[in-house]
């Protein structure tokens, strides 16, 4: 079952960025089109590593988990499976936008896979994306304060503001 609708409505905008801007902790939304199917379907995705860390352009792969695999409940497991889950604010694009901070990431990307994503492989929602095969992406902010979904990110020690 596919939830990409429910988190579709949760996107309260949405900033077109190139794939060297993309940064662990940011919620995208792109169009992929994979080996499998042949058509560009969009993707909305949570960035877990970019890996490798040096090196070609060419080379750099995305890894992240599709959204509309899980179910709200089970993506407000995964949030507090990566640590405490903290959103901060970053400004990019002359915009603020709300990303997810991911504490075993970059060069630990292994030790991240075994210990956190390998737990969540049960619904399919790991994924590697060839950062040059992704078209349109678009920086998502997305609200964290929606009860719908009953993630309700608004506690003040999940909040965490890059001011102070």
């Amino acid at each position: 079952m596919s939830y990409l609708s429910a988190y579709r409505k949760n996107i309260l905008d949405r900033t077109p960025i190139t794939y060297r801007e993309i940064e662990v902790g940011d919620i995208l939304e792109f169009r992929y089109k994979s080996k499998k199917d042949n058509s560009a379907k969009i993707r909305i995705v949570l960035v877990v590593n970019i890996f490798p860390v040096a090196g070609s352009w060419r080379d750099r792969k995305v890894h992240a988990f599709s959204l509309p695999e899980l179910a709200p409940g089970i993506f407000k497991r995964l949030l507090k499976r990566i640590g405490t889950p903290l959103v901060q604010l970053d400004e990019r694009k002359r915009k603020e936008v709300s990303k997810v901070i991911i504490k075993d990431q970059g060069k630990k990307g292994e030790i991240f896979y075994r210990r956190i994503s390998s737990r969540f492989n049960t619904y399919n929602a790991y994924r590697t994306y060839i950062m040059q095969d992704m078209k349109t992406i678009k920086l998502c902010e997305y609200d964290w304060k929606n009860k719908q979904l009953g993630l309700g990110i608004k506690d003040e020690n999940l909040l965490q503001d890059t001011d102070t």
